[in-house]
């Protein structure tokens, strides 16, 4: 079986909390059969590669085209949303159109959770525990996210 592959998109900032993906990973029980995408640039994009240098494989921490987001919104199992204020989440937004399910901040300041397929789809913000539980989760399951149900069912909360 391929890398597990967790996409996340947004500025590398503090507010977007990319960092708790990485400890989570670290958590996951498959830590060593997962590929984390941060796909974005920012003030923090040096600290978050230098964090990502703990994970057993080395994520990909980069800006990236439209073409390329759009290719791997397609291609990842999951798209991963951490940040705690978040007022359109346009890239959560832009996965779930892409099909791609969303496992998604409980945060009460951010609007992302609206487009949670299902509480198996959310985390509690800022626990990165809980994170790491909902990955080992969503790889034990991966053929269930991977099913054109729960696809089609994410494309069409875009709508």
């Amino acid at each position: 079986m391929d890398h597990f592959v967790i996409l996340s998109v947004g500025r590398h900032a503090n507010e977007k909390k990319h960092n708790l993906i990485i400890e989570a990973i670290k958590k996951s029980n498959y830590a060593s059969d997962i590929q984390l995408i941060l796909a974005g640039k920012g003030e923090l994009s040096h600290d978050l590669k230098q964090l990502g240098n703990s994970l057993p494989i080395k994520p990909v921490i980069e800006y990236i085209s439209s073409e390329e987001k759009i290719l791997f919104m397609n291609t990842s199992d999951i798209y991963i949303h951490v940040s705690d204020i978040e007022l359109e989440s346009l890239s959560t937004a832009e996965a779930i159109g892409c099909g791609l399910p969303s496992l998604i901040s409980n945060s009460i300041h951010s609007a992302a959770s609206q487009f949670s397929l299902d509480e198996r789809f959310l985390f509690n913000a800022n626990d990165v525990n809980d994170l790491a539980q909902k990955i080992n989760y969503w790889y034990e399951n991966r053929l269930e996210l991977n099913s054109d149900e729960i696809r089609d069912k994410a494309r069409s909360v875009a709508k």
